[in-house]
C-alpha cells in the first residue's frame, strides 16, 4: 500500500500545542498539504481554513486530516469532498462547553447544535482519534451502537520547548516548596481547589505560582482574597519559555482537580509538558492519568476535587525532596518511552494506514 498524501485543517492557531505536535507527526511520516491559520478569533480562522479548502484541487491529496478544532468545520468538508476523513475528536464540544465549563443550560439550542456537531463527525468520519481511552469511551456512547472505533493517541508535549531541566532544584530559605500551576483557568482544572488547599497551608512556608487567565480567574482570584492567602502569586499568561524558566526554579508542577465528568477522562497539556521538562506532576487521580502513569512512581495524585487531600500531598512533597527527584526522573523516562513525539507520530501513523488500507490504491 502506498502512503496516502495528506490534507491538513485545523481551526485553532497553527502554535496550539494539539495541533503543532499531530502536523509535525504527520508530516515526519506523510506528505502533507496543511491548511491553517493564524487570525485572532475562530469565525476568521474558520472561514480561512474553508476557502482554502475550497480551492485546493482535490487530485493533490488522498486523505483529509481534520485536526482540533473539527466539529465545526466537518459537515461542510464531508459534503464538499468524498475522500477518507480523519478526524481529531480531541474534545467533544457538548462535553466542553456544556457540560464541563456551562456556557449555556442543556436545553439551550446550542446545546442541541454541540451535541450534534458531536455526532455527526463521530458517526461519519472514516477515522477517529482522541486523547485517552476514557476519551474513547465516552464518545463512543454518543451515537448509536455498534460505536466507531476510536483511536487514543496522546497529547503529548513539544520538546524543543519543554526540555529536561536538570534535578529538582534544593529549596531556598524563602520556601521549603514552591510550587507552580499554569492554565487555562476552566472548570476543569479546579483552580479554586488549589487556593483552598494554599489556604490549609498558608502556616508553612510553602509558596504557590498561579499563572494564566480564562473563565475562573476573578473567582478565584476573589477566593484567594476571602480566605486571606499570603503564599499565593497569581501572574498573567506567559510565553512558553517563560513557563520553563518558572518551572525551572518549582520543586513540584500541579495538574488538574475539577470534579467534573471530563476531569476523569483527560490528561491534560501541562501534565505531558511537565514530565518533558523532568519535573514532579501531582495531579486528580483519575482513569485517564493511570493509562499512562503509575501514581507513586512517576506521578503524584490525590483526590479529585478535595482541597484537604491536595494540601496533604503537597505537604509530604515538602518533606520528600529525595523522593520527588526519583518521581521526575521516572516521569521523563515514562515520557519518552511512550508518549514523545516520535510515539505520536507512530500511534497516528498506525490510525492512519488501518483506516485508510481499503481505499488507498498501491
Amino acid at each position: 500500500m502506498s502512503r496516502p498524501r495528506l490534507l491538513f485543517l485545523a481551526t485553532r492557531e497553527p502554535t496550539y500545542s494539539r495541533v503543532a505536535i499531530v502536523r509535525r507527526a504527520l508530516e515526519s511520516r506523510f506528505e502533507v498539504i496543511s491548511i491553517l491559520s493564524s487570525a485572532s478569533s475562530y469565525a476568521a480562522r474558520i472561514a480561512q481554513v474553508l476557502w482554502r479548502f475550497l480551492i485546493t484541487p482535490g487530485d493533490r491529496y488522498d486523505a483529509i486530516f481534520l485536526c482540533f478544532f473539527a466539529q465545526p468545520i466537518f459537515p461542510l468538508v464531508r459534503l464538499l469532498s468524498r475522500k477518507p476523513i480523519i478526524s481529531d475528536c480531541y474534545i467533544s464540544l457538548y462535553d466542553s462547553f456544556i457540560k464541563d465549563r456551562k456556557h449555556v443550560s442543556e436545553k439551550h439550542p446550542l446545546a442541541w447544535l454541540c451535541l450534534w456537531l458531536d455526532r455527526q463527525m463521530i458517526k461519519h468520519s472514516t477515522a477517529l482519534i482522541t486523547d485517552t481511552a476514557a476519551h474513547a469511551d465516552y464518545l463512543s456512547h454518543l451515537v448509536p451502537p455498534p460505536g466507531p472505533r476510536i483511536r487514543p493517541v496522546w497529547v503529548s508535549a513539544e520538546q524543543e520547548i519543554f526540555r529536561p531541566l536538570g534535578p529538582v532544584p534544593p529549596t531556598t530559605g524563602e520556601a521549603e516548596l514552591r510550587v507552580l500551576f499554569f492554565g487555562a483557568f476552566i472548570p476543569l482544572q479546579g483552580v479554586e481547589v488549589i487556593i483552598r488547599a494554599a489556604a490549609l497551608l498558608r502556616e508553612t512556608s510553602i509558596r504557590f505560582d498561579l499563572v494564566g487567565a480564562g473563565q475562573t480567574l476573578a473567582a478565584c482570584q476573589e477566593l484567594d482574597s476571602d480566605l486571606g492567602n499570603t503564599n499565593t502569586v497569581f501572574h498573567p499568561w506567559k510565553r512558553p519559555e517563560e513557563l520553563v524558566a518558572l518551572a525551572s526554579v518549582s520543586q513540584l508542577i500541579l495538574g488538574i482537580f475539577g470534579g467534573s465528568q471530563k476531569t476523569a477522562r483527560v490528561i491534560p497539556n501541562k501534565v505531558f509538558a511537565s514530565l518533558a521538562m523532568a519535573r514532579p506532576v501531582l495531579t486528580g487521580d483519575s482513569p485517564a492519568i493511570r493509562e499512562l502513569l503509575t501514581p507513586g512512581h512517576d506521578v503524584l495524585t490525590c483526590e479529585m476535587a478535595d482541597a484537604q487531600s491536595l494540601a496533604e500531598a503537597i505537604q509530604w512533597c515538602s518533606l520528600h525532596l529525595k523522593e520527588l527527584g526519583e518521581i521526575a526522573q521516572n516521569g521523563w523516562e515514562t515520557f519518552n518511552e511512550k508518549a514523545s513525539p516520535a510515539i505520536v507520530a507512530g500511534l497516528l501513523e498506525d490510525a492512519i494506514m488501518g483506516a485508510l488500507r481499503p481505499t488507498v490504491p498501491g
